[in-house]
């Protein structure tokens, strides 16, 4: 998350991201890195040298709870003279939460300036069951030493410093990177562990060549892994770094995935790219000659698509039967250059489901909310029905509370995302057409008061009911 905070005789600069982390028997926790710019920040006179200072305040609140509060000084390192910031220098916090939803409020305050205090706000998700597996946070690293003396940068007997850019440079010849995973020896029938981590493109999800790194670990209450991977050919574009965690008969029992931007021009395509891909007069695509049901099948193509495609998606209206049939073909010729037919037809299986299922009126399947998340993540792991229990038992001091119609669906396993992934959807005007009310996906709709609203106003701000406690545990 870029931060830039305007002062009065320059502009702060800065970039603010964070980890989750777990020590299996203790509370999680948070990591906070801020990464400052200090020719951004104003320099005065200290013991013959000169120091930029900041005021900080870290806050973790739900609703009106406060459930980590830390105010403190943050003094940049001294130089010699005031041209001489053209540096960064990192800020790091660590603190314990538990299990939940939070937003993190991140107070800056340059005390040599005249500004106000600038606010910036991060949604965080806490997500570490007791005693079965799961995966901490990706963190890619600038750097990691031996450690001399113990400090915050200390793990597992390196000094590792964060990269907190989601930006990977053409200077950038090698990814680090860290993870560590949790209650894994709790996992049956667990006596080899190994990870597997990758590079996939962000919109396609096509392996990238030459990135496969192979890990074998002994399974234990924390396996920790620091990784390294050449990305000196990797080409610019987006990436998921991918990390996945099989036993010895390849199951997969985790995965988590890390998304960034890398340039790097000098690189090109790989040859064996979706451009080399040959299109013919015969394939699945031309043999769809129903203009209707062609354009039909590309606009609900939008779930997948990127933001490229989904320009070309808006327009196919306008647009010839021969030229929505090439880019049906090179869509799934993209994420599949094998057998893009095999691709295709499983999505158009899921299509017509979706539309059975959720299509309602004049109103396409696979442009309602339950439809859209259906395609864009796949089918849910488990759906909690409350169509048909609109009026529930609260906390006895709530008395009855009646909900609108709702589903929830849960994901155990998102891409590149925390694990168990919640949406609700409610049908308020009891029509048939569910919308997406809230989610802890990422990149999806997020209302802190979703449940009030689901309760029609029944419960106070920030009460939770049994809607919410089901969202908690996902059953």
């Amino acid at each position: 998350m870029a931060m830039t905070l305007f002062a009065q005789e320059r502009q702060v600069s800065a970039l603010f991201t964070r980890s989750t982390f777990n020590i299996p028997g203790e509370t999680p926790y948070v990591e906070t890195y801020l990464l400052l710019d200090a020719w951004s920040l104003e320099f005065v006179p200290s013991d013959g040298k000169y120091q930029a200072t900041l005021e900080m305040t870290l806050v973790a609140r739900q609703g009106d709870s406060i459930y980590y509060a830390k105010k403190y000084t943050l003094n940049s390192p001294t130089i010699a003279k005031p041209t001489d910031d053209q540096f960064q220098f990192l800020d790091l916090q660590r603190f314990s939460l538990a299990n939940g939803i939070y937003v993190l409020e991140l107070t800056v305050n340059d005390k040599n300036t005249r500004t106000k205090p600038q606010t910036i706000t991060d949604t965080v998700y806490v997500a570490y069951p007791a005693s079965t597996p799961s995966l901490s946070s990706i963190q890619l690293m600038s750097s990691a030493t031996p450690t001399k003396t113990e400090n915050m940068l200390s793990r597992g007997g390196y000094d590792m410093v964060p990269y907190t850019n989601s930006f990977v440079p053409e200077s950038m010849k090698v990814l680090n990177y860290y993870f560590e995973i949790y209650n894994i020896n709790n996992e049956a029938n667990t006596n080899i562990l190994a990870t597997h981590s990758f590079l996939e493109t962000l919109e396609t999800g096509r392996k990238v060549q030459g990135t496969d790194q192979y890990v074998r670990h002994k399974p234990d209450k924390i396996v920790a892994e620091y990784g390294t991977m050449d990305i000196s050919k990797v080409p610019s574009g987006n990436y998921n770094l991918v990390v996945e965690v099989v036993n010895q008969n390849n199951d997969l029992l985790l995965f988590r995935k890390f998304p960034f931007q890398r340039s790097n021009p000098s690189v090109t395509e790989p040859s064996d790219s979706y451009q080399s891909i040959e299109y013919t007069d015969s394939n699945f695509a031309t043999q769809i000659t129903d203009k209707n049901k062609l354009i039909y099948y590309v606009k609900s193509l939008w779930p997948k698509a990127n933001a490229e495609e989904r320009h070309y998606i808006t327009n196919c209206n306008k647009l010839s039967l021969e030229e929505n049939q090439h880019f049906l073909f090179m869509f799934w010729a993209k994420r599949n250059g094998f057998d893009p037919e095999t691709e295709w037809e499983r999505y158009r299986q899921q299509v017509e489901f979706v539309e059975q299922k959720f299509g309602y009126g004049k109103t396409p399947g696979f442009n309602t909310d339950r439809g859209r998340v259906y395609l864009q993540y796949g089918p849910p792991n488990h759906i909690i029905d409350g169509r048909h229990k609109v009026s529930v038992r609260n906390h006895e001091t709530q008395g009855q509370v009646f909900y609108f119609p709702y589903e929830m669906w849960r994901y155990d396993i998102l891409p590149a995302d925390e694990p168990k992934r919640m949406f609700v959807f409610f049908d308020e005007f009891q029509s048939g057409d569910y919308k997406l009310l809230h989610s802890n996906a990422r990149g999806e709709v997020q209302d802190m008061l979703w449940e009030r609203r689901l309760s029609r106003n029944m419960l106070e701000e920030y009460v939770q009911g049994e809607a919410g406690m089901q969202f908690e545990r996902g059953y």
